[in-house]
C-alpha cells in the first residue's frame, strides 16, 4: 500500500468502522474531470457505469467465497486500479490492503477486509454515479 503511516491509520480506522458511514467526500475531485478531458465525457461516463456494474458483480462473486485467493487477488487488483483511475482512493486503498493480505496468505484477515471494502464500494458507487450523471 502506498499510503503514508497517517493515511494508513486513518484508512484502518475507517475500514474498522465500515459498518457505519464512511466519509467519501475525499474522493479525489480532480480525477474525473482530468479523465473526462483526456477521453471525453461520454466515454468517461460509460467507464464509470461499467466499473460500478462490474464491481457489484465481482463483489458478489468474491464474497461468496467461490473463488481461490489467487483469483480474488486478481479481481481485487483490477478493481483497485480502476478505483484509482476514478479518484476513489479510499476504495483503492482498502482493496490494496486486501490484496496484500491475500498475497501473504492471511485469508481470515483478507476476508474481513473484503467485507469492509465492499461496504466502502457500496458507498462510493452513488458518489461516482452522481459525479458522472451530467455526462450522459
Amino acid at each position: 500500500m502506498n499510503a503514508n503511516p497517517n493515511q494508513r491509520t486513518t484508512l484502518q480506522r475507517r475500514m474498522h468502522d465500515a459498518g457505519g458511514a464512511v466519509d467519501l467526500e475525499f474522493i479525489h475531485s480532480e480525477a474525473l474531470p482530468e479523465l473526462m478531458t483526456t477521453i471525453g465525457a461520454e466515454r468517461c461516463g460509460e467507464l464509470v457505469r461499467r466499473f460500478t456494474n462490474e464491481t457489484d458483480t465481482n463483489f458478489d462473486v468474491i464474497l461468496s467465497e467461490a473463488c481461490s485467493d489467487v483469483e480474488v487477488a486478481e479481481m481485487v487488483h483490477k478493481c483497485a486500479g480502476s478505483a484509482a483511475t476514478f479518484g476513489a482512493m479510499p476504495l483503492r486503498d482498502a482493496l490494496a490492503e486486501t490484496e496484500d493480505a491475500l498475497r501473504v496468505d492471511r485469508t481470515t484477515h483478507a476476508r474481513a477486509l473484503l467485507r469492509a471494502a465492499s461496504d466502502i464500494c457500496v458507498q462510493a458507487k452513488p458518489v461516482l454515479q452522481r459525479s458522472t450523471a451530467h455526462m450522459r
